[in-house]
């Protein structure tokens, strides 16, 4: 915790992760000038991807801190600040990207594209077995999948820049 001592006839405050006793729970005696404040978090609602929080102020409240009544409640405040149009498209391609790096990695795409030209030339050859096109009928689901979420993301970048809609950052499930 952090504590905020206010000396109301100097007007002098000090902010200090220590409490001035031993005991917190024990008022500090003779300083009726001194006021002792808990500092508390008021972190606003906010969406971490369209803004990020700066802190602002501390604001002194007549509030008595519920614990120990013999303490006043300090608001840390803090001021929302929207990421620019600019930044928040770089965070939707870096969103999409770990993504699709998370849910199918390059390795495994690259294989993929390798297995799937055996099995094309499989079936120009007349070869390819059962197996073979149930396996290039996943493969084919998969590309498909990763092309709808760039789709998708192109969409939203697009609907943002002009209709100033802000896009989810979220993706569709990858087929299974």
């Amino acid at each position: 915790m952090k504590y905020i001592i206010h000396n109301k006839k100097e007007d002098i405050q000090v902010i200090t992760e220590k409490y001035p006793r031993a005991d917190i729970s024990e008022p500090l005696e003779g300083t009726n000038d001194i006021q002792i404040y808990v500092i508390i978090d008021k972190n606003p609602n906010y969406n971490p991807d369209k803004s990020y929080l700066k802190i602002g102020e501390i604001e002194l409240t007549t509030d008595i801190f519920e614990k120990h009544k013999h303490l006043f409640v300090a608001n840390q405040l803090y001021d929302i600040i929207d990421y620019s149009k600019e930044s928040v498209i770089e965070k939707l391609n870096e969103s999409l990207g770990n993504y699709l790096d998370e849910q199918y990695p390059l390795w495994v795409r690259s294989k993929h594209a390798g297995e799937g030209t055996i099995i094309l030339q499989a079936q120009l050859d007349g070869v390819a077995t059962p197996e073979q096109l149930i396996r290039k009928t996943f493969l084919i689901s998969m590309y498909d999948w990763a092309t709808k979420c760039r789709v998708d993301r192109d969409i939203r970048e697009k609907e943002y820049k002009d209709n100033d809609i802000f896009p989810s950052f979220k993706w569709d499930n990858k087929p299974t």
